[in-house]
């Protein structure tokens, strides 16, 4: 117990909380620990979600199908967050995505009955949970107004932009392979497209590095 509070206390959830608080929230209800080998399924779409889990070590991605049956990756989710947090209670709590492991990972599993109860002995996790939540409805609004953008080009004009407000050059803070997944094309189609738009001299691309060469020609891929 003394080494999954040391863990909890530097997530997103239990942050801010003394070691000796989390202890007395605990004291008469054990958390479940649980761990997972790579490329473990924890959780398929549509799934009920009966429990908080939260990464402790590890890390876990989240994906969905599209309607042609391609595997669209939503995010990579570190040590100290915690899954499906806005879908544990409601209606319809069912997990909006599939999770699965991408190393050996160990998660924290925590009744929905004890979330409620520490939630009424504890403003500081209250707080904390009621930020994770507003945290990630604004995640799925960015989404969504993300996947709004039909072409290639647009997806890296809006993305592109985002990284850089100001200045003209950018550093792609992924790979070209993970960026491809996270626009949910295939990796040649993102290059073709970054090729073009270099060629083009929208943008000057060299490997991780884009510099921004016409700025007011970026925009307007934002409407394509």
């Amino acid at each position: 117990m003394t080494d999954t509070i040391e863990l909890l206390k530097h997530t997103l959830l239990f942050r801010g909380i003394e070691a000796s608080d989390l202890i007395e929230l605990l004291q008469n209800n054990s958390i479940m620990t649980k761990e997972y080998p790579a490329e473990q399924i924890l959780v398929t779409a549509g799934e009920i979600c009966r429990s908080l889990q939260v990464v402790l070590k590890g890390s876990v991605r989240g994906e969905m199908l599209d309607a042609s049956g391609k595997i669209l990756k939503i995010e990579d989710i570190s040590p100290g967050r915690p899954l499906a947090v806005a879908f544990l209670f409601g209606a319809k709590n069912y997990y909006p995505v599939s999770i699965t492991t991408n190393e050996p990972t160990l998660m924290a599993v925590i009744s929905r009955e004890l979330v409620l109860t520490m939630m009424q002995q504890n403003v500081r996790f209250l707080v904390n949970y009621l930020n994770a939540v507003s945290n990630r409805a604004q995640f799925l609004s960015d989404k969504l107004s993300f996947l709004s953008f039909r072409s290639i080009k647009s997806k890296l004009a809006n993305y592109i932009l985002n990284l850089n407000q100001v200045n003209e050059w950018v550093v792609l803070p992924v790979p070209h392979s993970v960026l491809a997944n996270l626009f949910g094309v295939a990796r040649p189609s993102l290059s073709r497209a970054l090729r073009e738009m270099h060629n083009a001299r929208v943008l000057e691309v060299n490997g991780k590095m884009v510099k921004i060469v016409d700025r007011q020609r970026l925009v307007n891929y934002l409407n394509e």
